[in-house]
């Protein structure tokens, strides 16, 4: 066969059968035709000065178009650049040691050309001549590739993350590796954890939360379930105590036996400070119901005692002076009388009214509805506005402060009316739905606009005197809301939303040793 040409193979050709010299050449010929690698037989081409300048391909084999792409019939007898062009330095470079020394030349090199990585083996047969093998290795390239990538973006996440992670040993108790955001939180470096091992760190554990650290370690090590994340104090460089929780999870090998600890440390410093802000003002709250609703009770000590006192005191003077006019005197005399008795009259009215408006007895006798039925009729002397009530549905009984917060509120809402509506009538409706209060004041007066007005949905005080931001507030201490929906010229209706009844608490229960600030029923 001339050497230029390439033999045209029988791949359903059994392999000869071993021999004769002819018969071991066609053993040695089936195996390079059928081999999985690609192989090429090539000869050295030299420049004038004896160099190595390229290559003539004298055979390829069936495997080569498949790990190439480029079919085997075109490459034979052509130069390796004319089919390879622009190939990396790499490829002359080993074909000159191979010719120079004899010694096999391994390597993996990329062909631009064709888009594809090969890994090559490059042997000496005889002076001159190459048994290059080869085979693609693409897809093993772009998946280091990929992993590379991956790896990078690891290595990101990992130096950029606010969260301290770290990965330990179960064994030796020491760190593998510890990301650089640890610095922030602990101001220790991530090589100084490191040194410290988990033995070290611990030690900076609050003595009190050490034990619930080490057992959410032991339970993870053992393969069981870490639970909720642990939060504990830690003892930062400056000397600062930091709240700090962590969540720690299990990696195992390839044969299940535990390999390492990850954990991901979090500076919950600032959210532990909010909740104890939070609770703070809970506790405030609470007090603020309680004086709420113990100013009430001396309202209505006032009231009672105004009624029983001096309303009694009045009346009786009102009786003697009406017997006393009625007796035979001067004419000056019983004008007189009678002036007495218009101004007692006079103060037995104001201390009516001052009675109703400190603790309406309404209110704590038969409940809210009368109380606003009793309002009605009171905004109509005052200001001859129109108040109509409506009760959807009955309105069972309520906490006390609960009744005297939506009271003092549709009072409140009613008499912004009756000042700044300029309108003659109101409505006030009422109902209860899914174990909430719900209480609507609506009128069809000036309106405002809710964007440019100091008071809206907001909440923050102003809102041209109306005193909603009072309301707001009041209805939060007994965890209810109010919805604002006004236009200029179309009106205002406010929805106040409240429990039928306040969760009692350990900060708004009753107890023996004091007052009962929790608030009856009504």
């Amino acid at each position: 066969m001339d050497q230029h040409t390439a033999e045209p193979a029988n791949s359903n050709t059994s392999a000869p059968a071993p021999g004769s010299l002819g018969a071991n050449e066609a053993i040695w010929r089936y195996l390079f035709m059928h081999m999985n690698e690609g192989c090429v037989l090539s000869e050295a081409i030299s420049d004038e000065t004896g160099r190595l300048c390229d290559l003539r391909y004298l055979q390829v084999n069936e495997a080569f178009e498949r790990h190439t792409g480029v079919k085997g019939a075109d490459v034979i007898g052509c130069r390796a650049n004319e089919v390879f062009p622009d190939v990396e330095a790499i490829w002359p470079e080993r074909y000159g040691q191979a010719l120079a020394t004899g010694q096999p030349q391994h390597f993996e090199a990329k062909i631009a050309s064709i888009g594809r990585w090969l890994e090559v083996s490059i042997y000496r047969m005889q002076p001159g001549h190459f048994a290059t093998i080869f085979h693609d290795i693409s897809d093993r390239k772009r998946a280091e590739e990929a992993l590379k990538e991956s790896e990078a973006w690891l290595r990101a996440v990992l130096d950029n993350s606010r969260d301290c992670i770290h990965v330990l040993d179960p064994g030796t108790q020491q760190y593998l590796f510890v990301s650089p955001s640890v610095a922030e939180t602990t101001g220790f470096t991530a090589e100084e954890i490191m040194k410290m091992g988990f033995n070290g760190v611990s030690e900076h554990i609050d003595p009190e939360d050490r034990a619930a650290v080490m057992a959410q370690q032991r339970r993870v090590a053992a393969g069981e379930d870490a639970g909720e994340p642990v939060e504990y104090r830690w003892k930062a460089r400056n000397g600062q105590w930091r709240w700090l929780s962590t969540s720690r999870g299990l990696v195992r090998d390839r044969q299940g036996r535990s390999a390492a600890l990850v954990g991901v440390t979090r500076d919950i410093t600032e959210q532990r400070l909010v909740e104890e802000k939070l609770r703070e003002n809970k506790v405030q709250r609470s007090l603020a119901n309680q004086i709420m609703v113990v100013e009430e009770r001396e309202r209505r000590r006032l009231a009672v005692d105004m009624h029983d006192g001096l309303g009694q005191i009045l009346s009786l003077a009102r009786m003697k002076l009406g017997a006393m006019a009625q007796q035979p005197q001067r004419e000056a005399r019983k004008q007189q009388f009678c002036e007495l008795a218009g101004l007692i009259d006079k103060a037995l009215h104001q201390a009516r009214t001052l009675t109703f408006e400190l603790s309406p007895p309404v209110l704590h006798e038969l409940g809210l509805g009368p109380a606003c039925e009793w309002l009605a009729e009171e905004m109509a002397q005052r200001y001859g506005l129109k108040v109509n009530v409506q009760c959807q549905g009955p309105i069972g009984a309520l906490q006390e402060q609960i009744a005297i917060v939506v009271f003092r509120a549709v009072r409140e809402l009613v008499i912004n009316v009756a000042k700044h509506a300029r309108v003659g009538q109101v409505r006030v409706r009422l109902w209860q739905q899914e174990g909430t209060l719900q209480v609507e004041v609506k009128d069809n007066g000036a309106g405002f606009d809710l964007n440019n007005a100091d008071e809206g949905r907001s909440g923050k005080p102003g809102g041209g005197g109306f005193g909603l931001f009072s309301i707001r507030e009041r209805l939060q201490h007994v965890s209810g809301v109010m919805d604002i929906r006004s236009q200029p010229g179309r009106g205002t209706t406010v929805i106040l939303t409240v429990p039928c009844a306040v969760p009692r608490t350990d900060s708004n229960c009753s107890n023996s040793d004091g007052p009962d600030f929790s608030g009856g029923q009504i």
